[in-house]
């Protein structure tokens, strides 16, 4: 399931259980055969950058990133940051799995933007097997991120979605 334009949890969702229902309802046998690995719930955003460096905006995003001035000391590295690619990964305790956020520097409308990503994720004994657990998932995992992303934004970045 894919939504890019408008995305809106309140309609994402029943699109998302309608699709479960229907993988569950035409393939045969499927409470005993069909065998689900992993379950993931990814939401990408971007924003662009507007003369800012990478580096600025995920300060605003609660994330610091600091080299320290020794390492450009010996001349050779130009101290200005001209891009950005960081991977962080937690474990969820509800759902049970794993929250993984990235930034990265890339475009957004042709312009300089960062690029974040987040998703929960959830294989082998923790992913659900169900419809309805596959359905309870999601909501946990989308009430993961949604609060992550919420507290990424507090303060100036909350007030610019508004």
């Amino acid at each position: 399931m894919n939504d890019t334009e408008g995305y809106d949890w309140d309609t994402f969702f029943p699109r998302c259980a309608a699709v479960v229902d229907t993988l569950f309802n035409i393939y045969p046998n499927a409470n005993e055969q069909l065998r689900i690995f992993e379950v993931t719930l990814r939401y990408i955003d971007a924003d662009n950058l507007l003369g800012s460096s990478a580096l600025d905006f995920l300060q605003g995003l609660k994330v610091s990133v600091n080299l320290p001035q020794t390492l450009f000391a010996g001349g050779r590295i130009d101290g200005k940051n001209l891009g950005i690619g960081l991977s962080l990964a937690y474990q969820t305790l509800q759902p049970k799995g794993i929250f993984q956020v990235s930034y990265n520097q890339g475009h957004k409308n042709e312009q300089n933007a960062l690029i974040w990503e987040t998703q929960v994720l959830s294989r082998g004994a923790d992913a659900p097997r169900q419809p309805q657990e596959i359905k309870a998932w999601l909501k946990e995992a989308h009430d993961t991120t949604h609060d992550w992303f919420f507290r990424q934004i507090d303060g100036e970045l909350l007030e610019k979605y508004k």
